[in-house]
């Protein structure tokens, strides 16, 4: 059982921080307390122990503001000093994040969205997402569709739904481009689609899902379920060809890609830094192992015969020597969650570590 474990929870939503980063000007969200008994606070990036812990979930801080769960039905719009501006009920099973003022709350089970000067500007949905840049994803019950929702043109009910017919399902807006499907004969088949709701990208049988993402222009992207990965632009074409067995996303400067899978009698699985046109940048050792995206320069990495984490650079230098048992989180704004000899703390990217234990005392 893992005890006294940091979570920055900016962390779980990464595509919507990469779509509308997150402001951790600030204090930041920790965690400490076994599985399921886990109590959260706030520390600042001097790592002072803010707010101490008290709720069952906490929220990162965007433009002085952040979420909090005080118990299962209710939750507490905070600012940056941890004083509680309103309180409201609240059942959904997570926690929202606050995005452009708005967020989402679950209330006689059903969602709408709240602002932080506690207004409901909607309610009556299945489910129902923050805005970003102006545009939420809705569900209505009894329906497997989802609705693209502008918040600039609520002139009437259901008018300010942005595309007619919707779509089976559809994810957010990322550089003007959105991932949706459609069913057609019970096959899902995957699209993009730009702002105006035309597809740049047919529905076909691109698996996009959740490896997919739209990083600086390029579209991690597999051709079915169980094929390789590869690199399409916005208008679906292919500038890295999908011959790789494993694939993170772009980072700016590279991409860490899988060039030859591990069979059962081969140990290394090859691992290579590309950059957006394909061109190999460095062939890593063969027996390191990329385990995550790169996050400020740094990815983290492992030996295929050993078993303690490191990170590496965006040339492929061992940055920090692998030491870490586990890896919570990547690097944001210096630091990493990691725990080291049996301790959680966080390090930064000298490979200092400092424990909570330490920082709660």
């Amino acid at each position: 059982m893992i005890k006294n474990r940091i979570t920055r929870i900016g962390f779980v939503l990464l595509i919507l921080q990469f779509i509308n980063p997150l402001l951790f000007s600030q204090i930041f969200p920790f965690q400490v307390g076994e599985w399921k008994k886990e109590k959260y606070g706030y520390l600042d990036y001097d790592l002072n122990v803010i707010i101490p812990p008290k709720y069952i979930e906490a929220g990162s801080l965007e433009n002085g503001y952040a979420l909090v769960k005080i118990n299962e039905s209710e939750s507490a719009v905070i600012d940056s000093q941890g004083n509680e501006l309103f309180t409201f009920t609240d059942e959904s099973s997570y926690l929202s994040q606050i995005y452009e003022g708005v967020f989402s709350f679950k209330k006689d089970g059903l969602e709408g969205l709240m602002n932080v000067d506690g207004e409901v500007i909607e309610y009556g949905y299945e489910s129902i997402s923050p805005y970003i840049n102006g545009i939420a994803i809705a569900t209505f019950r009894d329906e497997e569709k989802s609705y693209y929702i502008d918040s600039h043109k609520k002139k009437m009910f259901k008018s300010f739904f942005l595309f007619d017919p919707p779509f089976n399902a559809a994810g957010f807006f990322n550089n003007e481009i959105a991932m949706v499907y459609v069913e057609k004969d019970g096959i899902k088949q995957w699209g993009l689609i730009n702002e105006q709701g035309r597809y740049i990208v047919n529905p076909g049988n691109f698996f996009m899902g959740n490896r997919s993402f739209n990083s600086h222009g390029l579209i991690l992207d597999r051709v079915d379920l169980y094929g390789k990965f590869g690199f399409h632009s916005r208008n679906g074409e292919w500038i890295i060809p999908p011959i790789y067995y494993d694939a993170y996303w772009y980072s700016g400067k590279v991409i860490a890609v899988m060039y030859k899978k591990p069979e059962y009698d081969m140990i290394y699985p090859n691992w290579q830094l590309i950059d957006e046109y394909g061109n190999i940048i460095r062939v890593l050792d063969e027996n390191i192992e990329i385990r995550s995206n790169f996050y400020d320069g740094l990815a983290a990495f492992k030996r295929t015969d050993g078993w303690l984490y490191g990170f590496i650079d965006e040339s492929g230098d061992i940055a920090i020597k692998e030491a870490y048992s586990v890896i919570y989180s990547g690097f944001k704004d210096g630091y990493a969650e990691v725990e080291y000899q049996g301790d959680i703390g966080l390090i930064d990217k000298e490979g200092f570590f400092t424990s909570l234990k330490e920082i709660l005392e």
